[in-house]
């Protein structure tokens, strides 16, 4: 499914993913110092983080993701899905050891995780490129040239012309090292405490 720049529906998930990318750093100081959530009263948490910002935030997600859901469960057509949120909820309904690890709340969730990465990441992707591009024309000539080389104007390169562009596929290596496209890490933590190659990892919650 193609949106319209002027969808209403994709236009309301850009504003929820900025609100959400304004209010970051707050979330993610008190995601790393988990003391502030033990000294510091709910309202002043509330406060100093954006967190009811960031709660309105999740909350419009989680309701433009339902509705999103809910659509592709009347359109189901079980024996032709169409794309992965059908084939997720086709996997929901068969009775199978893998189909208890399958709910409604990671679909929305990992349907959230592909708006979010064609949206954001890819958009910001695309900007370093054209800056580092802008910055270094003689690098843009050269993989220009190979790309002229390899595919005729009216074609776009694709994933079987990986190993016929080399440079191009250099280049935006160079600008995935270069660039600050997601300064801040997904946090991470265990279920259990677990020991590897000899580290002691304590569970979530735990003090090391």
């Amino acid at each position: 499914r193609r949106y319209d720049l002027h969808d209403e529906e994709i236009n309301n998930f850009v504003k929820i993913l900025k609100a959400m990318q304004d209010d970051t750093v707050g979330f993610v100081i008190l995601e790393l110092f988990p003391v502030f959530k033990k000294i510091l009263p709910k309202v002043v948490r509330d406060k100093l983080f954006r967190l009811e910002r960031i709660n309105t935030a999740v909350l419009a997600a989680r309701k433009l993701f339902t509705d999103i859901v809910n659509f592709h469960k009347e359109k189901l057509d079980r024996e032709h899905a169409k794309c992965v949120i059908d084939e997720y909820l086709v996997q929901m309904e068969e009775k199978t050891d893998a189909s208890q690890f399958f709910n409604e709340m990671d679909l929305m969730k990992t349907s959230f995780d592909l708006f979010g990465a064609g949206f954001d990441t890819t958009s910001n992707m695309l900007r370093w490129m054209c800056l580092y591009a802008a910055k270094y024309p003689e690098v843009q000539r050269i993989v220009q040239q190979q790309i002229d080389e390899v595919l005729p104007r009216e074609e776009f390169p694709a994933n079987k012309h990986k190993a016929q562009l080399p440079l191009l596929e250099a280049f935006i290596h160079e600008v995935l090292r270069l660039s600050s496209l997601i300064p801040f890490g997904v946090m991470r933590a265990t279920n259990n405490e677990v020991y590897l190659a000899g580290y002691y990892i304590p569970k979530e919650g735990e003090a090391v």
